[in-house]
């Protein structure tokens, strides 16, 4: 199982309130089942009421019972995800994976061990000798079905640094994707702002990240390394500005090439409708070609 862990903020407020507000992926019936049936804690305590009041300071725990874990295909078990084959550098500061597709970075949802972070957790606590916190913060992002390099940071110290570094824009990340259709121009930017749109299959905020006049501001560009006119496919090197989420698929099916393979972004970098096993595609969802080429 899982233990969430939360510290209330608010004034006051019942304890149903609170799960419901911030945990939106589930209902007011489901909530109460899960208090009732004693997997709420407040400050250390079973609460089976869901009309207790919580303080602000109190500190809540939901005890999330043990599920079976989504296989990750190529990894079966997972743990024959090797972390020296796949670090293509490391100091005492940093390391670079090169993560294959299918692996989320970090838990949620129903990964929570079945992650490049939890595995890399595993690996460098095998190595140490004491009881010492390992220390391991991805820097920035990729999809669960990207591929390629992910920087992590090692030290607080260097988390900071490298975290500013992203902030002021001064870490360049370059991609290389395959999209479907044939690109006129050998190179061209896309700067559609990104923000979220309604989507019912994300149940916990409503929302997807998709091509959005009231977004963020996001550029991209983008330069043609091939065509391939009998399939009807390109690939491209993408070096992003900003890093809004799954900005490279939004952008370049805006643009009216999407990814290929990408069952969720169509034409216009909004999502297709499309549906996998009668349920709606949702971001993590793979199948597309995109790869993390460089990082500086």
């Amino acid at each position: 199982g899982f233990v969430y862990l939360d510290l209330v903020e608010d004034i006051s407020t019942s304890l149903l309130q609170f799960y419901t507000t911030h945990y939106r992926h589930s209902d007011s019936e489901v909530w109460i089942e899960r208090i009732h049936r004693g997997i709420i804690r407040v400050d250390g305590n079973v609460c089976t009421d869901e009309h207790t009041t919580v303080m602000k300071g109190q500190r809540l725990e939901y005890h999330r019972p043990p599920w079976t874990e989504p296989d990750i295909p190529g990894f079966i078990p997972f743990d024959s995800l090797s972390i020296p084959s796949i670090t293509l550098y490391e100091d005492e500061d940093v390391v670079l994976f090169n993560k294959p597709s299918g692996i989320p970075i970090l838990p949620s949802g129903e990964y929570m061990e079945h992650t490049l972070l939890r595995c890399a957790q595993k690996h460098y606590r095998s190595k140490q000798e004491d009881q010492n916190e390992i220390f391991l913060s991805n820097i920035h992002r990729l999809g669960r079905g990207t591929s390629g390099a992910i920087l992590f940071a090692k030290t607080k110290q260097s988390a900071s640094r490298l975290g500013r570094q992203m902030t002021d824009r001064k870490m360049h990340k370059t991609y290389l994707a395959v999209v479907d259709g044939i690109c006129s121009q050998d190179k061209f930017s896309i700067d559609v702002p990104i923000g979220p749109i309604p989507y019912a299959a994300i149940t916990h905020t409503g929302s997807i990240c998709a091509a959005s006049p009231s977004g963020k501001f996001a550029l991209s560009h983008v330069e043609v390394l091939q065509r391939d006119v009998d399939r009807n496919l390109t690939l491209v090197k993408v070096h992003i500005i900003t890093g809004r989420s799954h900005q490279i698929r939004i952008h370049m099916a805006y643009a009216g090439y999407p990814l290929m393979g990408d069952p969720l972004y169509g034409i216009g970098g909004i999502p297709k409708g499309d549906l996998i096993d009668d349920r709606d595609v949702v971001p993590g969802d793979c199948g597309y070609f995109l790869h993390s080429w460089k990082l500086r």
